[in-house]
């Protein structure tokens, strides 16, 4: 796990706490850690059977077929992803004055990008609240994310043939979104990879938001 980012949602949470923000925008960033952790561990997964065969350890520890590795990798990235930035926006709908909601649910990325225009922002939250509404990596993750929660994702399972690196090779995945028609989203080991490195960034882009407009106590 990040462990740099681990210490730096930490800190912005001490920022929004020494600022007078609700408790739980800071518990947001920590929960948003977790599931970067999480989804990092799709990316691990996905990484090592992009040699083509069964990483024998992946073997050892799950004792699972290479399709279920796949569809376990494909949940924990995309799904822990947009979790991620779903915490992270409940904890910019707070900091910037939206209320607890009574019913104990969170604020989400869709939320956000409806309300974002009229949210009083501090300059360096608005700025990186601005960058990620208009992100294409954003509507890819949900793109992703969404058909696998709601219904399904095609896979289309491809084998190497020949050279020194014979064996199967990663799912590519087409996904279907409302009533468009279907789109080819690519290799596996390239969309995870792509989607859990902009989480990633993405959060350390607001915690460095928070403590440029939040600075935590020393």
């Amino acid at each position: 796990m990040n462990q740099t980012l681990q210490v730096l949602t930490s800190r912005a949470g001490r920022g929004l706490v020494a600022a007078g923000k609700p408790t739980q925008a800071g518990d947001d960033l920590a929960w948003a850690w977790f599931n970067l952790g999480a989804a990092g561990m799709g990316r691990s997964i996905i990484e090592r059977l992009a040699g083509g065969d069964m990483d024998p350890q992946l073997a050892e520890v799950f004792d699972e077929p290479w399709d279920i590795l796949e569809v376990a990798a494909m949940s924990l990235a995309f799904e822990d992803v947009m979790t991620a930035l779903d915490l992270a926006a409940d904890a910019v709908l707070l900091m910037c004055g939206e209320p607890l909601r009574t019913t104990g649910q969170f604020y989400d990325m869709g939320q956000l990008k409806k309300m974002h225009h009229r949210l009083a922002a501090p300059i360096f939250i608005r700025a990186w609240i601005d960058h990620l509404v208009q992100h294409p990596d954003l509507k890819l993750l949900e793109e992703c994310r969404h058909p696998l929660t709601h219904r399904y994702v095609r896979r289309h399972i491809g084998v190497r043939v020949g050279g020194t690196n014979s064996g199967r090779a990663l799912s590519e995945i087409t996904t279907l979104h409302g009533r468009g028609a279907p789109r080819g989203r690519g290799s596996l080991g390239v969309l995870i990879p792509q989607l859990v490195t902009f989480g990633e960034a993405q959060v350390e882009a607001l915690c460095q938001a928070i403590l440029s407009d939040f600075p935590a106590p020393q």
